[in-house]
Order: structure tokens, then sequence, then C-alpha cells
């Protein structure tokens, strides 16, 4: 028969091994846990690392392509200046309607192409036709208000009048009278092919007009020598 005094001691060598067990478990937990918790925040890092390299690659390629359009958008342009050189020398334009952007937009088209673009009243000033060699009308937002503007300057000025039209469509005046001539679409940038248009219309208008002044001057003078 086992005594109590062993009992005691059996009991208590038990806790005390469970305790120690206990107390080694938890520590070498402790270290494994904490050991892969630096696995994990090192491969977090190398991820982030890597991350960070790509988005570095695509902005470097983001940024070489903004310089490479910012390239050809400059070509573009001087390539547009050249063929639009002195196209409308010392010639002075009259735009009205539209917005002041598209306005501005098609001055400076005008500019590069050697022409004065002008906006007309100034203040109370009557706005003096005769002075332009040509007369740029751009659509107002209100479409109906386009007839009414264009019978007052036509009622006051008999040279080039170029129309805008934001419609595959002539206007009545293209066929009832000379020297009215359209165009179409929107001037969205100085340097687009609306503008270019715009310009070439311009010449081309201007170019009929001379042809009307010389013939008027050829049937004058075969005129004179008839009575000759």
């Amino acid at each position: 028969m086992f005594s109590k005094r062993y009992h005691l001691f059996t009991l208590t060598a038990v806790f005390l091994a469970l305790g120690t067990g206990i107390l080694l478990g938890g520590t070498h937990g402790g270290e494994w846990l904490k050991k892969q918790q630096q696995v994990l925040i090192q491969r977090l890092e190398v991820r982030y690392m890597e991350a960070l390299k790509e988005n570095r690659l695509l902005l470097g390629r983001v940024k070489e392509r903004e310089r490479e359009m910012k390239s050809r958008n400059q070509e573009h342009r001087r390539m547009f200046q050249t063929a639009l050189h002195d196209e409308l020398k010392g010639q002075v334009v009259l735009l009205v309607g539209g917005n002041g952007e598209e306005r501005e937009r098609l001055s400076r088209a005008i500019r590069w192409a050697g022409g004065i673009p002008d906006y007309g009243q100034k203040g109370s000033n009557p706005v003096l036709y005769d002075r332009y060699d040509a007369v740029v009308c751009l659509q107002p937002r209100i479409r109906r208000y386009q007839s009414v503007l264009h019978r007052d300057i036509r009622l006051a000025y008999s040279g080039p009048l170029i129309l805008q039209s934001r419609f595959h469509s002539r206007t009545a005046f293209q066929e009832e009278e000379p020297f009215i001539y359209t165009f179409h679409g929107s001037v969205r940038r100085e340097d687009s092919l609306e503008a270019y248009q715009a310009v070439k219309l311009i010449r081309h208008a201007l170019n009929r007009r001379n042809e009307g002044w010389m013939d008027g001057k050829r049937a004058d003078h075969l005129g004179d020598h008839s009575g000759l």
C-alpha cells in the first residue's frame, strides 16, 4: 500500500510536469508564431517592392507616351502652320456668332495663315462691314437665329460670306446668292481639319471675289472700247 505522503509527492510531480509542459509549450508556440509573422511580413514586403517597381515602370511608360504624344502634336501643329502659311496674308476676317472658345480657336488658325481676325462691334460703335475682306458667321447656339443673322449681314455686306453648319445640308443662301459658302462641323481645335477647311474656304471665297472683280473690270474695259 502506498502511503499518503507518496500520493502527495506523485500528485505534486504530475502538476509540476503539467505546469512545465504548459510553460515550455507556450514559449515555443510564441516563438513559432513570431517566426510565421516575420515570414508573412517579409513576403508582403517583397510583394510591395515588386508592385512599387512595376508601378514605376508603368509611370515611366506613361511619361514616355506623353512625351511622344506631345512631340507628335507639336509636329502636327508645325505642319498645319506650314500648310496654311500666307493663305490669308493681310486679309481682315470678321468672325461673328458662335461661342467665344470656337471663335478664338478659328482666330488662331487665321493668324497662322497670316490673316487678321476681328470680332467686330466694340461698345456702341456699329460694325463697318466694308472694311472686312471676308465675314465668317459661326452657328449660334439657337439655330433659328442663324437665318436672321445671315440676313442682317447680307443686307449690309456683299463680300464673301462663310457660313458654319453643323449639319450636312446647304443653306438657301448658298443656292440663291453669290459669294456665300458653307463649311461643316465644329472647330474643336485650332489645328483641326475643320479649321483647315474653314481657312481654305475663306481663301477660295477671296479668290472668287477677286475673279469677279477682274471679270467686272474686263467687262467695263470692253464696254469702253465698244463705245469707241
